[in-house]
């Protein structure tokens, strides 16, 4: 007897969990990803692959589970594809438990495009942005490697005869120099052989030359009255640098020489502005 109410006791358990799994079910609708298969190495797919929208109903456990882990539907082309096949949409790939239907697919088929896989040598043109600035002289630019290799749809690549970098800011350039620039604008069927190509720019700065009279001043250690009591200094740097360059910027300081009662004279200046000159080199103090 004991074991007869166990027996019972075990269906009832059973069928209430049947129960539970069968009344508490759950409708959603997933984004399906398609994996395509056996494509012929002379063609190339042109048209969007959609994502599948299936709408499934079954135990919300399952269901849950299918949602979460949105695996791949894996559909393969039949031989001798040519440029466009519609293929129907077979959901036996995902391998649903035989407790969850589908409701319904969007879209019933999978219409598929292709195209002739070619490759094109594109020449590379650099676009350039913006003005060289009044102190830089560009001397030459070129670009390694002048042509790229690109791999994709004949009909695209039949179309464009030129690759493009992304562009250089003119305005930044103030040495000679190489740039590494990535390419851009091709399709997402398109695959150039390289990424970037380096363009190589020469360049000469502009500079300018300046006289400027500066006072002598005498330092304290220094007694006694300076003649002359100025200098002519010529200096040199950038042209835009050598304009704006003002007399507080500069100063004057003695050094004694071999000769009693001579000093030279130094000039103090900022570190991007060449000395070219000072004259006289030599100034007298008379005591």
């Amino acid at each position: 007897m004991k074991n007869l109410w166990l027996k019972f006791l075990a269906i009832f358990i059973a069928l209430f969990c049947r129960h539970l799994v069968t009344t508490d079910v759950k409708i959603a609708t997933i984004n399906v990803p398609i994996e395509l298969q056996n494509i012929p190495n002379d063609l190339i797919l042109v048209s969007d692959i959609e994502q599948l929208r299936v709408k499934l109903s079954g135990p919300r456990f399952l269901v849950s589970e299918i949602v979460s882990s949105s695996s791949p539907l894996v559909m393969r082309l039949p031989e001798g594809v040519t440029e466009r096949v519609v293929l129907p949409i077979d959901l036996d790939g995902m391998q649903l438990p035989p407790s969850v239907s589908v409701l319904s697919v969007d879209p019933p088929e999978l219409e598929l495009n292709f195209d002739s896989k070619t490759e094109k040598l594109l020449g590379v043109v650099v676009p350039k942005l913006g003005q060289l600035s009044d102190d830089v002289q560009l001397l030459e630019s070129n670009v390694v490697p002048r042509q790229v290799l690109v791999s994709g749809p004949r009909s695209e690549l039949n179309r464009i005869k030129v690759i493009e970098t992304f562009p250089v800011d003119l305005s930044t350039i103030q040495r000679s120099g190489t740039l590494k620039l990535n390419v851009r604008g091709l399709s997402k069927q398109m695959r150039a052989e390289i990424d970037s190509v380096s363009w190589l720019v020469q360049v000469k700065l502009i500079t300018e030359r300046r006289v400027l009279t500066l006072p002598v001043i005498n330092p304290p250690e220094v007694v006694g009255n300076v003649t002359p009591q100025a200098v002519k200094v010529t200096f040199e740097g950038k042209r835009s640098r050598v304009r704006e360059v003002g007399l507080h910027e500069l100063s004057t300081g003695l050094e004694p020489s071999d000769i009693q009662g001579r000093y030279k004279v130094l000039v103090r200046h900022p570190d991007d502005l060449t000395l070219v000159s000072v004259t006289p080199e030599y100034i007298s103090v008379v005591e």
